[in-house]
């Protein structure tokens, strides 16, 4: 008789609330925040902060730029918050065929706050 009441009284609650408004089974949405333009770089690089971290690095440096031989690329390096030490290893995300930050963030799964 009590498991049948709570049976009713959770299906009246999943109906009146949804199966758990207060706990989201999506994940958290993932953004990169625009910090500061970087000077010194060939073509556009800009610092950002990802969050979550990707690979490891709260900061990232995107840099898009034509580059001879190869043409266009946009690729996504670790970086501290400053933007001073960067490791020059790509990150996903990366890509060749065009020079769009936003792109190469999406590809790493992250939405541009600017």
């Amino acid at each position: 008789m009590i498991e049948e009441l709570d049976e009713i009284l959770n299906e009246r609650a999943r109906e009146e609330l949804g199966e758990a408004p207060y706990a989201s089974t999506e994940p958290l949405e993932k953004t990169a925040t625009f910090v500061s333009g970087m000077d010194d770089w060939r073509g556009d690089a800009r610092l950002y902060r990802v969050e979550p971290a990707l690979e490891g690095y709260e900061f990232v440096v995107v840099s898009a730029a034509s580059v001879p031989y190869s043409g266009p690329e946009t690729y996504i390096f670790g970086s501290n918050a400053e933007g001073t030490d960067v490791n020059m290893s790509e990150l996903d995300g990366s890509y060749r065929g065009g020079l769009s930050h936003r792109l190469a963030l999406s590809n790493a799964g992250y939405t541009v706050i600017d």
